[in-house]
């Protein structure tokens, strides 16, 4: 990511909005709420707190993690599993990358398949 500048950053917020609009509906609201405030970091050009916050275990950790919720409709946990694989993309096509986003994006591209 250079000189500040965010890339595709109106597909990280459709993204990110998707993501939230499905933690809300199953009621993983602290999750959306972390998310939310991701999604207002990118919309204020924050590059150093969005950059910080997209890294972190409450994304891309163990339990409580974001990726790791219970979406209890096929459906919906897949179109969660595709978000989350764009997103952590789009991370990617910035230069964000660390062990968890690529290793959740991995587990969730072959979820998809089966």
């Amino acid at each position: 990511m250079e000189k500040g500048i965010i890339i595709k950053k109106s597909d990280l917020q459709i993204q990110i909005k998707e993501i939230v609009s499905i933690l809300r509906e199953f009621s993983h609201n602290g999750q959306a709420d972390y998310m939310d405030r991701l999604l207002e970091s990118l919309a204020y050009d924050d590059k150093t707190k969005f950059v910080d916050m997209s890294k972190t275990v409450n994304i891309w950790g163990g339990s409580g993690a974001v990726w790791e919720v219970w979406i209890d409709n096929r459906k919906k946990e897949k179109d969660f599993q595709n978000a989350m694989i764009k997103f952590a993309s789009l991370l990617n096509d910035n230069g964000i990358d660390n062990h968890g986003i690529s290793s959740i994006k991995t587990l969730f591209e072959k979820e998809v398949k089966k």
